[in-house]
């Protein structure tokens, strides 16, 4: 059934969890498929803010709001082609390039006390 199997719509988590480079060529078949240019996921917390994945071909939404995940709040607005992130009372335009998402990560992170994951992934990423 669709909404049950692991691979399906509604179950997968690989392109919030998995290594950009094991899923690259999987979100570049999905865009295509479906003639989009981003793919929303949610239903697997990232490292507490909207992250840009696959050169902001990903946005993962889920940034842990429950107090277990770390209570952060955060959310995204679509407006036409831009993407706006929400993190706190602060507002931040995400990144369409991959070029971008490093400089993104960095403001997000100054904008509140950033997550281990997060500070974990800027370290990775510098």
């Amino acid at each position: 059934m669709l909404s049950q199997s692991d691979s399906g719509p509604l179950r997968y988590r690989g392109l919030a969890s998995s290594s950009e480079e094991a899923e690259a060529a999987h979100v570049d078949a999905v865009l295509a498929a479906y003639d989009v240019d981003r793919v929303v996921s949610g239903h697997t917390p990232s490292r507490g803010i909207v992250l840009p994945k696959f050169g902001g071909k990903v946005l993962v939404i889920d940034t842990g709001i429950s107090a277990h995940y770390g209570g952060h709040l955060a959310s995204l607005r679509i407006e036409g082609n831009r993407f706006i992130a929400r993190q706190g009372d602060q507002e931040l335009i995400l990144p369409s390039s991959a070029e971008e998402i490093l400089p993104y990560l960095e403001r997000a992170a100054a904008l509140l006390n950033p997550p281990p994951a997060l500070k974990r992934l800027l370290v990775k990423l510098r």
